[in-house]
């Protein structure tokens, strides 16, 4: 009986001890997550010109399944000189923008599996420098919910942007 408790307690600290040693990087996972939710918000826009990222922090990862995980972003984008419906080269257009093209953020959940994305949650809008509307609601640019039967709680592996950074290496 002592030695399966000795057991039990070794196992325990080789589990804890081991965490730090996951040397799985999510860059790959939270890129995919980047290019789905912006994909989403210049598909759902009018703007005559498409939006690029500027600026990502990963606020949350949880495992929902085996290798399946929701990544939690907030994202910032700004209007750039891509005419929606052309030659969509984002890398050519990134260069040439002007302090009063819309700027703005967003908060976006993505389910990333094996190299499929599922957009779960959108919520954007436009910063208020960018934009005259003075209240929240007509700053709201892009407002997108998953059905609630996709909405699967998770373990969650990192909470906020300083200790998720940790596993983006």
């Amino acid at each position: 009986m002592m030695s399966l408790l000795a057991h039990l307690v070794l196992l325990q600290c080789a589990c804890v001890f081991a965490i730090p040693l996951f040397r799985f990087s999510f860059r790959p996972v939270a890129d995919m997550a980047q290019t789905v939710s912006l994909a989403e918000l210049n598909r759902r826009t009018a703007s005559p010109f498409l939006y690029a990222v500027n600026g990502r922090s990963v606020q949350q990862i949880s495992e929902v399944g085996l290798n399946t995980f929701d990544i939690d972003l907030s994202l910032g984008f700004r209007e750039t000189t891509c005419p929606r419906g052309g030659a969509n080269h984002l890398g050519i257009c990134l260069d040439m923008w002007s302090p009063s093209m819309v700027t703005g953020s967003c908060s976006s959940r993505v389910r990333v599996s094996r190299g499929y994305a599922l957009l779960l949650s959108l919520h954007c809008v436009i910063d208020s420098s960018s934009s005259e509307s003075s209240s929240e609601e007509e700053g709201v640019l892009v407002r997108v919910r998953a059905p609630i039967a996709a909405q699967v709680p998770g373990i969650v592996l990192c909470r906020g942007a300083g200790r998720c950074s940790r596993l983006l290496w």
